[in-house]
């Protein structure tokens, strides 16, 4: 039997632009207030009868957010004036790697941070990162 739960985390305003094999709109600076849910699940609850309790998982994950997401520009690797800029004015940046920084790669790349840190004995199934109320990537592994 496994018990999976929903916990939907802090939002929290960043920055970002697409600029890897896209000419749209996205491809100018612009923000966000992000929304992050994540399914996590035990195969047996603990001793309190939970598969843990929200407030643990919440101050894990919401202490990630902050630290990295948190008001930042989110930056791809090969956007380099972006990085340069940031840099010089000394504005907090969140690297995301080789990838543009869509909500498709980060609800990846936020699925794959929150593996690291969650408990041993919960099962991050998936994550919802939302742009805006109408938009989201799901991500699961």
């Amino acid at each position: 039997m496994n018990h999976t739960l929903k916990i939907e985390l802090k939002d929290f305003p960043a920055a970002h632009r697409i600029t890897r094999n896209y000419e749209g709109p996205c491809n100018h600076l612009h923000g966000h207030n992000y929304l992050a849910k994540i399914y996590i699940s035990a195969s047996k609850l603990n001793t309190a009868d939970m598969v843990l309790d929200f407030s643990i998982v919440k101050s894990i994950c919401n202490k990630w957010i902050k630290d990295n997401l948190d008001h930042s520009v989110i930056i791809s690797d090969f956007d380099k004036p972006l990085l340069d800029f940031v840099k010089q004015e000394k504005q907090k940046y969140y690297n995301i790697g080789p990838f543009n920084s869509s909500v498709e790669k980060l609800s990846e790349h936020m699925f794959y941070e929150f593996k690291k840190i969650l408990p041993a004995n919960i099962t991050l199934k998936s994550i919802e990162v939302f742009e805006k109320s109408t938009s989201s990537s799901l991500f699961q592994a």
